[in-house]
């Protein structure tokens, strides 16, 4: 699926959390938001989610105008990044230690470990997105 937000404003009382943001997100695309903490990230997010009304601009999904769409129509979704992960565990194994919260449980990657990276062991490494 394809993102694109055109111009997105989003202000909490006189805190301007989102400054006329454009953004384009190709189908396939891996993209990162990194920023500081009260940047508007995950402000952005639950926009384009739709759990979250901007002020002004507008969200596309596959092309099409989402902005008014209800988020039940959307299927959008994001995970934030866990840092209580253990070092000695696979990504498949912590999967299994946090289930998510669904109905039905599904991996990316199957059921074969071939994929599974261990977390980082650095004290200054970052942990991953699971």
């Amino acid at each position: 699926m394809s993102i694109r937000v055109e111009n997105i404003q989003k202000s909490f009382g006189a805190f301007q959390a989102l400054d006329n943001v454009s953004l384009d997100f190709p189908t396939g695309e891996l993209v990162t938001l990194l920023g500081p903490s009260g940047c508007g990230k995950t402000t952005l997010l639950r926009i384009i989610a739709g759990l979250e009304n901007a002020d002004s601009g507008r969200v596309y999904l596959d092309g099409e105008d989402a902005s008014d769409t209800h988020v039940r129509e959307r299927q959008v979704g994001f995970v934030f990044q866990h840092y209580a992960l253990f070092k000695h565990m696979t990504v498949f194994e912590q999967r299994r230690v946090r289930p998510a919260r669904t109905t039905t449980q599904r991996s990316a990657f199957g059921s074969s470990d071939q994929y599974c990276a261990h977390a980082p062991s650095s004290s200054n490494a970052r942990p991953q997105l699971l």
